[in-house]
């Protein structure tokens, strides 16, 4: 019984694949810790965990191309008053400028081209 591993569900906001790279991480993750952590619980868990969740890391963006190229997973989105989920990256159409917020909680402003500022002004309002 001692080598059954229960995995915790992934994040529910990675996508299926990464969702059971995610569990893959953490069953590899733990089954070395408790080579390295024999009788603590707790520290296998918590080695485990911190292994799984590096999946989650954000490579923080340089400029409006590799801000754009970040998975939708990783940009904080919240929930409107219809339920409809919106995401933080935004083109803000006066200033001319992507702005995003990561799931780590980074704001970031790049300075956007001007075809995507035309797209942004010609598309209907969400809110």
């Amino acid at each position: 019984m001692a080598d059954e591993i229960q995995v915790p569900d992934a994040p529910g906001l990675l996508p299926a694949g990464l969702q059971k790279k995610w569990r893959a991480a953490y069953a590899a993750a733990f089954k070395e810790a408790q080579n390295d952590f024999p009788e603590d619980a707790i520290q296998q868990r918590q080695t485990a965990l911190r292994e799984a969740n590096r999946l989650l890391r954000v490579t923080p963006p340089t400029d409006y191309k590799s801000a754009m190229d970040l998975p939708d997973y990783l940009i904080h989105s919240s929930v409107d008053r219809d339920g409809k989920a919106v995401s933080s990256r935004q083109i803000d159409e006066k200033k001319g400028e992507l702005k995003l917020v990561t799931i780590d909680g980074k704001k970031y402003r790049f300075p956007a081209p001007a075809s995507a500022v035309k797209a942004a002004a010609a598309e209907p309002p969400t809110a």
